[in-house]
């Protein structure tokens, strides 16, 4: 590097800690879901420094992924903040679906303006990899709540995130953490289609866009055991664009990375149909699909062979 620019960089990361970097181009840090699918179309999962949001409608399955990242991330050996808006968290569930919640910080603001100003102080203090708004919508900022509405009808919430949502996601690229935004949708007037809250702020400043739907109910001898979930990726500045994933979301233990599992170690050929049998390495391991989410569930060795395999395949 010529000694003028070494000057240059210096002088910058000093002054505003960017990174100049010459002709080296440094790969995407990532946070994989531990859905095999979605991670291979997202190249390894969400990105880190970057704003990501999930959006659908209600039952679509949005606090499931949002529960789903944060039992992944802790696999990983990372520490996630989780803020609830909706003073909603159930940490008995989320203890029986895989989170160690004595190593989650959970957070319930009153007002919007206790998430902006939260995030920066912990994050400062504490090395967090994953920041979980949900839902963004959930909480007003303190001048809307205090406004007159006799002399305004226009809300204050959107001008409010167009200025904050910026300001966190420098926060994310500061501290290398990586942002996920929960929100709502809401009718758009004059046609029939939905669009998420919100949407100057969070959708010009996000990376990455998933929306959430349910395609299917999963069901046994008439009993409901759960929705197929559709992810739909409408905007990804890191990736493939147009790509779509369909995972299986079980009532009471959530999103089920064993079963996108399966359904993927068979489309890459590494599990082998033999009938209602499942052969792996060309030993018979399982009969029907539910024996072997069973067993992948209770022999973590085998699972992260077969993940492993498959990753190598899919090559994030």
């Amino acid at each position: 590097m010529p000694i003028h620019l070494q000057e240059l960089t210096d002088t910058y990361l000093t002054e505003y800690e960017a990174v100049f970097i010459g002709k080296e181009v440094k790969a995407v840090s990532r946070l994989p879901t531990g859905i095999l699918q979605l991670d291979a179309i997202l190249l390894g999962g969400l990105p880190r420094k970057h704003l990501t949001e999930v959006y659908g409608m209600t039952s679509s399955g949005r606090t499931s992924l949002a529960l789903q990242l944060i039992k992944e991330t802790q696999r990983q050996g990372h520490t996630c903040l989780y803020i609830d808006t909706e003073h909603s968290f159930d940490a008995s569930y989320a203890e029986k679906i895989g989170i160690n919640t004595s190593n989650l910080l959970v957070h319930f603001p009153l007002i919007a303006d206790q998430i902006v100003s939260t995030i920066p102080e912990i994050v400062k203090d504490a090395h967090i990899d994953l920041v979980i708004i949900d839902t963004i919508c959930g909480a007003l900022p303190k001048s809307e709540l205090e406004r007159d509405l006799d002399k305004s009808n226009r809300s204050v919430a959107g001008p409010f995130w167009v200025q904050e949502v910026p300001k966190l996601l420098l926060a994310a690229r500061k501290h290398d953490f990586g942002l996920v935004v929960i929100n709502q949708v809401r009718d758009h007037i004059g046609t029939t289609s939905k669009i998420p809250t919100n949407i100057a702020s969070i959708a010009s400043n996000a990376s990455l866009q998933l929306q959430l739907s349910s395609v299917k109910t999963i069901t046994n001898e008439g009993i409901n055991l759960g929705q197929r979930i559709l992810v739909d990726i409408k905007k990804n500045l890191l990736g493939p664009k147009i790509e779509k994933a369909e995972v299986d979301l079980f009532y009471g233990t959530g999103f089920s990375v064993e079963s996108n599992l399966i359904e993927m170690a068979i489309v890459y050929g590494v599990l082998e149909r033999r009938g209602s049998w499942f052969a792996f390495n060309r030993n018979n391991i399982a009969q029907g699909k539910p024996a072997l989410i069973k067993l992948l569930r209770d022999d973590p060795d085998l699972f992260q062979s077969l993940y492993d395999t498959c990753s190598l395949i899919s090559k994030y």
